[in-house]
């Protein structure tokens, strides 16, 4: 069993939400997982039908269009996340987990005139439910300060860690510049 920082959902005062990952990879796994642990409602999707089938928490559902789900993560390799930002039907919150280029999240929230969010992920492949439920600190790359921003910030809350909030252009610069600092590190 792994250990971790955040409180399940249902000993606070939050109420669990409904979540939805577009994307059952890697990220996609560790994320879904990691809000199942805290006792929200976890909702898969994949473009393959066996990725989505997961079985690691009570409280994971399959579906191909889940309704009533409060926040989508879109955790697709990167080449993919306009087409699966743009396909979602769907209501929920946006939010991209995987790496973009620079201005690609502030294109979709125009394209779509509907706010999302970039919440890149630190993971590393062999530890990533680790990662996400011990993370160092949350980024959140929020267009627009509203409600829409305390829901995920209340979303994060019970990992007790800091939560930096900043535009979503500086949020995949700082996905891309982390990648680039730990490439050069490795490769020395």
């Amino acid at each position: 069993e792994l250990e971790g920082r955040p409180q399940a959902a249902e000993e606070g005062s939050r109420e669990a939400l409904r979540i939805a990952i577009c994307g059952v990879g890697v990220v996609g796994r560790a994320t879904g997982e990691g809000f199942a642990r805290l006792g929200h409602e976890v909702w898969t999707y994949d473009i393959d039908p066996s990725r989505a089938q997961v079985s690691w928490a009570t409280s994971l559902k399959r579906a191909r269009s889940p309704l009533g789900c409060g926040i989508v993560f879109f955790c697709t390799p990167e080449e993919e996340v306009e087409a699966a930002v743009r396909g979602w039907v769907g209501p929920g919150l946006r939010v991209v987990r995987s790496s973009t280029p620079p201005g690609t999240v502030n294109s979709l929230s125009s394209a779509l005139r509907y706010e999302v969010i970039h919440n890149p992920e630190f993971l590393r492949e062999a530890t990533a439910l680790q990662d996400f439920l011990n993370p160092a600190y949350i980024l959140l790359g929020i267009p627009f300060w509203g409600a829409k921003a305390e829901i995920i910030k209340e979303l994060y809350r019970p990992f007790g860690v800091p939560i930096l909030m900043t535009d979503p252009t500086t949020s995949e610069m700082v996905k891309l510049a982390t990648n680039g600092f730990l490439a050069a590190i490795i490769a020395y």
